[in-house]
């Protein structure tokens, strides 16, 4: 009997100290000198640490236990007062397109995150991309789910505070621009203002005034093709294999960092057109993009719409060049939302990597031409009087003819290579090809001529140069004209000449959407459109500290150290509107 009484109190201690784990510390349990906590009932500790608090429990220090699990727990926790945020993707992108920092800011604002996706139509066999009417429905669907989600989770204790609002990416501002006119105008039978989903939005490199890439496919299919053609010409590849580059790059596709330049060739070539061209549209069916070319019907008579009372605010990027390269960096290797949080950062191996080829595609050019030159001079020293200097011509003529073909092969590669970046920005509309180049007088270039007279000797003039700005300048502090003594003195002459200077006329862009366009937010005001342009610490935040750094493409906007920056700046509403404000933990 007595064993059995013992055997209870063993199983009622027991289920006293599960009790004491999956609820709140007690506080007899905690030192009178410790702060209490609360642990995650899914914490693991019972199981970690249950031997050595079963032998003697009040010998340890329960908070250093839970040190680990507790602030793992604190990062992920969600409080119950909290505010609906949504984040919408764009053109290409899906739910994971903002998976990165949608919720990297929980431990230091409340909010809760819905990442929206309207990649996969109810009513279009799952293409999302046939019309700005099909792209909003799926989007107000998806949003009704975010927000059964939210309610869910603040169940029947949690409070809601401030209204929804969306963070929309790229295109994704452009189908949040049409539902917030849908919700205003009541010109779309089934949305009218009693199905308004969010109240403010904020725009993050989204087309408003158009993207000349979304209708210049036709321009992409050529630069893919002189990609393909250029590049990599069949002659051509095995001698690839010889050229070793200084930068490793990573391809997704191949799954493996390489630096050979007949594989990075291969992957430019073969994906980055498609992948460029996927961007603007889908296999080139789908009118959305259409509609928000520069100057469509769609865009300039139906999107032009504004509610007033709906806080708006417009982040752009500004792109370093070699802007192909950057962008095409994260279409042939890791998409920015898969890098950790703010991460996305390097965008220039690719651009290195492209530079040192059309130098070692200029060398091999040259090198080549030195071949030619030797076997046209063995050529050369065949004479009908010297037959043995004759002797394998044949051969030797068409070793010379190959390396002509290969020459210009290394040619036409290198000066690809050197214009590709000029041709893609005439695509996205960084440069009119019209009006390319500015004739501008930089400076003037002052001429002294000085002739010494002397009737013994002929002395050859003094001709002195300077370069100045303004042609007043031109002088030496003495007059034009006879100097001297007549007979043995000397005459001065000036002139001067403009120096002219072609200068590109260049419209900054993001690699993808011109700034003007990414600005052009309707009903916005301009105190809310801000550059992409700061980095904060990460770990101490402070506005006090901040760096200005732009050099931010169209992909790398979801997820760089300037991301972290712009969506602080939202929360705070710190130079965005109040509206956007969220209430700190």
């Amino acid at each position: 009997m007595k064993k059995y009484i013992l055997f209870i109190i063993a199983l009622f201690s027991i289920g006293t100290y599960s009790f004491a784990q999956f609820d709140p510390i007690a506080d007899e349990l905690i030192p009178s000198d410790v702060e209490p906590c609360q642990l995650n009932k899914n914490t693991e500790i019972k199981d970690r640490f249950k031997t050595k608090l079963d032998s003697n429990w009040r010998d340890i220090n329960l908070t250093t236990i839970a040190e680990d699990d507790v602030s793992k727990y604190k990062k992920k926790k969600l409080d119950d007062t909290l505010r609906l945020v949504y984040f919408l993707h764009g053109l290409g992108g899906n739910r994971g397109s903002w998976s990165a920092v949608h919720d990297a800011h929980l431990s230091d604002y409340k909010y809760f995150p819905y990442r929206l996706d309207y990649s996969e139509g109810w009513e279009s066999g799952g293409s999302n991309q046939r019309d700005f009417q099909l792209a909003s429905e799926v989007t107000q669907q998806d949003m009704d789910e975010g927000r059964s989600r939210f309610l869910n989770r603040l169940g029947t204790q949690g409070t809601e505070v401030g209204l929804p609002y969306v963070i929309a990416h790229s295109q994704g501002g452009l189908v949040a621009r049409d539902l917030d006119m849908k919700y205003a105008t009541g010109m779309y039978p089934i949305l009218d203002s009693t199905d308004r989903r969010f109240w403010g939005m904020v725009t993050v490199g989204s087309p408003h005034a158009g993207a000349l890439i979304a209708i210049n496919q036709e321009a992409m299919d050529a630069l893919g093709a002189d990609l393909a053609n250029k590049l990599i010409r069949p002659y051509q590849k095995s001698l690839l294999n010889d050229i070793n580059l200084k930068i490793p790059f990573y391809s997704k596709r191949l799954n493996s960092l390489y630096n050979t330049a007949d594989k990075l060739v291969y992957e430019v070539s073969t994906f980055l057109a498609d992948s460029l061209l996927q961007m603007v549209t889908k296999e080139k069916r789908d009118p959305i993009t259409r509609q928000y070319g520069p100057n469509s019907t769609y865009l300039n008579d139906t999107l032009n719409h504004s509610t007033p009372d709906i806080a708006k605010a417009a982040f752009y990027g500004i792109e370093d060049d070699p802007v192909l390269w950057r962008i095409a960096t994260y279409m042939v290797g890791k998409d920015p939302s898969e890098y950790n949080t703010y991460q996305a950062n390097n965008d220039g191996d690719l651009g290195q990597n492209m530079e040192d080829l059309r130098l070692k595609f200029i060398a091999e050019a040259y090198s080549t031409s030195i071949q030619i030159k030797n076997h046209n001079s063995r050529l050369a020293k065949c004479k009908w009087w010297k037959p043995w200097k004759c002797m394998g011509n044949k051969n030797l003529r068409q070793e010379r003819d190959s390396l002509i073909v290969e020459k210009e092969a290394w040619e036409v590669a290198s000066d690809f290579l050197g214009k590709a970046n000029l041709s893609y920005k005439v695509i996205i509309g960084g440069v009119d090809p019209n009006k390319m180049y500015s004739v501008d007088t930089v400076g003037w270039k002052c001429t002294k001529t000085t002739v010494v007279q002397s009737h013994f000797i002929s002395v050859p003039p003094i001709i002195e140069t300077k370069i100045v700005t303004d042609p007043a300048d031109c002088n030496w502090g003495v007059s034009p004209g006879q100097h001297g003594p007549l007979g043995s003195g000397h005459y001065i002459s000036f002139s001067t000449e403009p120096i002219i200077e072609k200068i590109l006329v260049e419209i900054p862009t993001d690699a993808t959407v011109t700034v003007p366009s990414q600005k052009a937010l309707p009903g916005c005001d301009i105190r809310f459109v801000k550059e992409m342009n700061e980095v904060l610490d990460h770990q101490n935040p402070s506005w006090d500290r901040v760096i200005i750094r732009s050099g931010v493409n169209h992909m790398q906007q979801r997820n760089c150290d300037q991301t972290d920056a712009m969506l602080r700046r939202i929360y705070e509403g710190y130079g965005t509107p109040s509206f956007f404000t969220l209430e700190r933990r």
